[in-house]
C-alpha cells in the first residue's frame, strides 16, 4: 500500500491556526520555519546551489546566525544527522 504523504504531513505539522495544534506540532512548525529562513539567508548570500541542503553546524534549526550555517550536499547533511 502506498504512503499518504499529505496525511503524514498534516499529522506532523498539524492543521489550522498555530494555537489549535499540539505543543509538539508547534515545535515542528518552528523548526520548519527555521529551515526555510536559513535557506533564504544562504540563498541571498549566493552560497547555496541547486541540490544542496543548508546545514546548521550546531544542530539547532532555530539558530540561523550566518556563522552557524553552511551549504552541504544532501548526502552529507542527511548522513550527518543520522548519528
Amino acid at each position: 500500500m502506498a504512503r499518504d504523504y499529505v496525511k503524514e504531513s498534516k499529522a506532523y505539522y498539524g492543521r489550522g491556526s498555530y494555537s489549535s495544534v499540539t505543543a509538539e506540532q508547534q515545535k515542528h512548525r518552528r523548526e520548519k520555519a527555521g529551515r526555510a529562513s536559513a535557506r533564504a539567508t544562504l540563498k541571498k548570500a549566493g552560497a547555496v546551489k541547486q541540490g544542496q541542503d543548508v546545514d546548521h553546524k550546531n544542530g539547532n534549526a532555530q539558530d540561523n546566525r550566518r556563522s552557524n550555517l553552511q551549504a552541504t550536499s544532501k548526502h552529507y547533511n542527511r548522513a550527518k544527522n543520522k548519528k
